[in-house]
């Protein structure tokens, strides 16, 4: 069943509307009381049960990285901590 909002409704329950549209509902929007434009999910796009962190690796938006990243050690300069505090006032 669609679920219909005037286009000045869309704008104002926005959210209301995502979630439907994320049920998997069709949201149809009216304009002088005429349809006018559907909302619904994009064909494919999800997977029941898969994170978006899942569907990025899927598709191939999101690499893993292939080593882990060590920063480099921290440098010390001598009296630096008392040149900042000095500096702070």
């Amino acid at each position: 069943m669609d679920i219909e909002y005037t286009d000045a409704e869309i704008c104002a329950k926005f959210p209301e509307v995502m979630q439907h549209v994320r049920a998997g509902k069709t949201v149809v929007v009216l304009c002088d009381g005429e349809p006018w434009a559907e909302i619904r999910l994009a064909k494919g796009k999800t997977v029941p049960g898969e994170t978006r962190h899942e569907y990025l690796l899927r598709t191939g938006q999101l690499t893993p990285a292939d080593v882990k990243w060590n920063p480099p050690p921290a440098v010390r300069v001598e009296g630096a901590l008392e040149r900042f505090l000095k500096e702070r006032g």
